[in-house]
């Protein structure tokens, strides 16, 4: 057997066994080149994109209603402090007990927790809106109020007492008084509707459980909105739809 041909074949097999292996030699240099060490990847910036700020109440409202797309954000791309976002969910429990609807003493209630929420809204519309959380240090009720960072609008109110509840007979004039610090606080906007036309039309079951009543609008963007004022035994609250 000639020695040329024989040195032909190994050096083939030698190519292919090293192109086998190569991956994993490389692999293994990159290893430990990289041992103790912590890498990482490069990441874009995220920017958040904010609506005009000529929204007007009833589009916010709107958007609140619709939106399916809500992200929480930090406290420092809001409009609002966290100092006065506190100051204006007290304040509100505040308007609550000097209207008479309450169940129980506030006196001592505090914000439990608070955090900016962003809507995206329809055509590049987006609302930031604060979630507020309220309660006594007994934990006998609880408030979630929704804030309106632009403005400090307080639009959705619910309220549950766990301990005392009202008596049937009770409930109009807690949701006429309900409906009455609610509209004051969304501003002229609003005035066109009458509290003593809402709790005339109000609607209640036949055990009585619940006394309920309700505006609409409609935007041209967003349709037909609804915002229907509740109260049961246990408090009340708003319901958007």
């Amino acid at each position: 057997m000639k020695l040329k041909p024989i040195l032909v074949i190994l050096a083939a097999v030698c190519v292919v066994i090293l192109g086998a292996m190569l991956p994993q030699l490389v692999a293994l240099r990159q290893d430990r080149q990289s041992e103790g060490q912590v890498q990482f990847s490069s990441v874009e910036g995220v920017e958040l994109e904010f609506t005009r700020s000529d929204i007007s109440r009833s589009e916010a409202l709107a958007i609140l209603a619709r939106s399916r797309d809500v992200v929480g954000i930090p406290r420092e791309l809001a409009n609002l402090k966290i100092e006065r976002v506190e100051e204006i969910a007290l304040g509100a429990v505040e308007k609550f007990r000097e209207a008479g609807i309450l169940l129980g003493d506030v006196e001592e209630d505090e914000v439990l927790d608070a955090q900016p929420m962003l809507y995206y809204g329809l055509e590049g519309q987006s609302v930031i809106y604060w979630a507020v959380s309220l309660g006594d240090p007994k934990a006998e009720h609880n408030f979630s109020l929704t804030v309106d960072d632009r403005t400090g609008t307080v639009c959705s109110v619910e309220y549950i007492n766990g301990k005392t509840e009202y008596e049937p007979d009770r409930m109009e004039a807690v949701l006429g008084g309900f409906c009455r610090v609610y509209l004051t606080g969304l501003g002229d906007e609003f005035s066109g509707w009458s509290v003593e036309e809402l709790t005339r039309n109000a609607k209640s079951p036949q055990d009585k459980s619940y006394l309920a009543t309700e505006l609409s609008w409609t935007d041209p963007l967003y349709g037909e909105n609804r915002i229907t004022f509740f109260v049961n035994r246990s408090g009340f609250y708003t319901y958007f739809g």
